[in-house]
């Protein structure tokens, strides 16, 4: 990400911070389950619980490119748990330098389509339990490269640090 930042700025700028990314936090602050632990190798992003309806934001502007339901179950209109498997209902952004962001476990449909033009701090959705989950929570990824793959995902907490929206 370092690269990304400090990519040199082309063309005529009066004040290079307004040309730079603006970075927000998903979801308020809180607790956080943690990125490929010991316990959970698999685990490409961190958990953000927060109660069921809290509201979840892009963290940068760029475009919607994946609106999915993805889970074991007939639909996503209802709780998961950990015995049935996939993302749930889940938002994916792509930002500028390919970076994307990933948003699962949604309570309903999320409220962009692909396509979709975003700003930093836009709604996409719901708090949920949808798909592979154990109760209300924010599973929130970033993968540097586009597509989002396993190979390219990095821990969202020193990314979102370094962007100065630290989670």
């Amino acid at each position: 990400i370092a690269a990304y930042l400090d990519a040199p700025l082309t063309g005529p700028v009066l004040n290079p911070e307004l040309t730079r990314p603006q970075w927000t936090a998903p979801v308020p602050k809180t607790t956080i389950g943690g990125f490929r632990t010991i316990a959970r190798p698999e685990h490409d992003g961190v958990d953000l619980p927060h109660p069921r309806n809290t509201p979840i934001v892009s963290v940068a502007a760029g475009t919607v490119v994946t609106v999915r339901c993805n889970a074991s179950t007939p639909t996503c209109d209802v709780d998961g748990s950990p015995g049935t498997t996939g993302c749930g209902w889940y938002v994916e952004v792509r930002h500028a330098g390919d970076v994307v962001t990933r948003y699962c476990h949604m309570v309903r449909r999320p409220e962009v389509a692909v396509g979709a033009t975003v700003t930093a701090g836009q709604l996409l959705g719901y708090v949920g339990s949808s798909g592979h989950s154990s109760g209300p929570h924010l599973h929130f990824e970033i993968h540097l490269g586009y597509p989002a793959a396993r190979a390219n995902a990095v821990d969202p907490i020193p990314f979102m640090q370094q962007v100065g929206a630290p989670l």
